[in-house]
């Protein structure tokens, strides 16, 4: 785990649409301290839900942002690349399915010799 760097990229979850009172607030308290250039969703209602957790921090410099509204999100790392600045904060992508977190979890990108690498932060599976 690399805390003092910062990511190029988050990945979150979206949230069940069970009990996600909690799990909001940790990705909203996860990112009280991140400053992020732009979150992207896609039109799902639990997806926009997850993205306003993140919205609601105030450190988001741009509202979302949908590729293509018709479709959820889902990024090849080469596209994932595209979305990295390195003079900029980090983009959040919400999404609706990964298996390396649970519903609500967070996955810090980092972009290590040309490649992503992937470091669980909340929600690990």
């Amino acid at each position: 785990m690399t805390p003092w760097k910062t990511p190029a990229l988050y990945i979150v979850r979206c949230l069940d649409g069970v009990d996600y009172g909690q799990a909001g607030e940790a990705i909203q308290n996860y990112f009280s301290w991140e400053k992020v250039s732009r979150v992207i969703c896609s039109v799902t209602p639990l997806e926009r839900l997850t993205a306003q957790y993140v919205l609601d921090t105030g450190n988001v410099h741009e509202d979302w942002l949908n590729p293509d509204p018709a479709q959820p999100p889902a990024f090849t790392d080469e596209q994932l690349m595209v979305f990295s600045k390195p003079d900029e904060p980090p983009t959040v992508i919400v999404v609706d399915t990964d298996d390396r977190i649970s519903h609500g979890g967070i996955l810090a990108v980092f972009i290590e010799d040309d490649h992503l690498v992937y470091e669980p932060r909340l929600g690990a599976l």
